[in-house]
């Protein structure tokens, strides 16, 4: 059995390859993380594969549909809705196969299928990010030992800049009830979204 180190990939995080033979098996891990939390990790991944539970053998199906089960007791309605419309491309995409076997390239290949389907960058980035919460709730339970979405973004995502004329933003403050006006304020002055305006009561 053995621990690698491959090389450093910036200042914080290294690669390494984990390799056992177990009952005439070979297993094979390459793993983005800290130093400092390699050798913990390898034994981890050792004690799993003793055992007959290595982790990332487990599958994306099963996997994904605990996690969707975790977002929506633990998520507002609409991040779990959104969440659980991209777990079904996720699944489209990839096919049930080992957590394990997903990379980094498999991870790019989905960004480019879901924009090669008409999606925006700004909608695709939204797919993306799901998936690296998925990946990283996965490693939290020892699923997964790491996330093979990290730093995976579509470039060129256009913020749109909306000019209101003050006939405009006035319409807009008189439509408001009283009890709301301040909020809408603060979404058009102070560029807030409504989560984080919820987020200041």
């Amino acid at each position: 059995m053995s621990l690698k180190f491959i090389r450093q990939v910036d200042k914080n995080l290294a690669l390494f390859d984990f390799y056992v033979r177990h009952n005439g098996k070979r297993y094979r891990e390459r793993v983005r993380c800290f130093k400092s939390v390699a050798e913990d990790l390898h034994r981890k991944w050792l004690m799993g594969i003793f055992s007959g539970n290595a982790i990332g053998r487990r599958r994306l199906f099963e996997t994904l549909d605990e996690y969707i089960q975790w977002s929506k007791a633990q998520k507002r309605e609409r991040m779990f809705q959104t969440e659980e419309y991209h777990s079904r491309l996720i699944k489209e995409f990839f096919g049930d196969k080992e957590l394990s076997f997903i990379s980094r390239p498999n991870v790019q290949d989905f960004s480019a299928w879901r924009q090669s389907h008409g999606a925006a960058a700004a909608t695709t980035n939204r797919a993306l990010a799901t998936l690296r919460f998925f990946f990283n709730w996965a490693i939290e339970r020892e699923y997964l030992l790491r996330n093979p979405a990290i730093k995976v973004k579509v470039k060129g995502e256009v913020q749109r800049v909306i000019s209101l004329e003050g006939w405009q933003i006035l319409e807009i403050l008189q439509a408001a009830n009283e009890n709301s006006r301040p909020w809408v304020f603060l979404a058009m002055f102070a560029g807030l979204r409504r989560g984080e305006i919820g987020q200041l009561t």
